[in-house]
């Protein structure tokens, strides 16, 4: 089986992608819909052909512009330095943040795909039907009933076994 080669609308996609462009904006400059071009772009960056020609990109920048991770690490340092003596708090965090970046510690975005929806309505039937089949579940201990029920306001207690039905209580606000 011949190796499939990328189309045009994937090339231009690359292309748009290695001027600067965001994936999106990339995707709707490759001729993608506007309305889909978010998920086209996710897709896109997945496909194998697409990936290996983006790193091969990525490579062939790094190789011209000598510009690596030990470079942006050193610039990352100055900037903590300058950022430390300037007594700059939340640019240290930045540029200690773009360290962690560099080295792989530190994710920007997590994209999660859920296949399958939850299906809420199904749980609340079955805690409904829970609910009826054993309305009161057994507690264990001791419960103190609270009453202020006398006219000087006072407040009594009295302490109450758990097997005791729960249900013939009330709450007082």
């Amino acid at each position: 089986m011949a190796a499939r080669a990328l189309n045009l609308k994937q090339r231009a996609f690359i292309a748009a992608f290695a001027t600067g462009m965001g994936p999106k904006d990339a995707a709707i400059a490759a001729g993608y819909s506007a309305q889909s071009a978010k998920h086209t772009a996710h897709a896109l960056q997945q496909n194998p052909l697409v990936k290996a020609e983006l790193a091969k990109m990525r490579a062939d920048i790094r190789e011209t512009a000598v510009y690596d991770a030990g470079v942006a690490m050193a610039e990352a340092r100055d900037a903590m330095d300058l950022a430390k003596a300037a007594n700059q708090f939340n640019a240290y965090v930045k540029a200690m943040e773009t360290r962690m970046r560099i080295s792989g510690l530190f994710v920007d975005k997590l994209d999660i795909t859920v296949e399958q929806k939850p299906n809420v309505s199904d749980a609340l039937a079955e805690a409904r039907a829970r609910l009826l089949r054993d309305p009161r579940p057994p507690i264990e201990g001791e419960f103190c009933a609270v009453t202020n029920d006398a006219a000087d306001g006072a407040i009594a207690t009295q302490s109450i076994p758990a097997a005791y039905p729960l249900h013939k209580f009330r709450a007082f606000g």
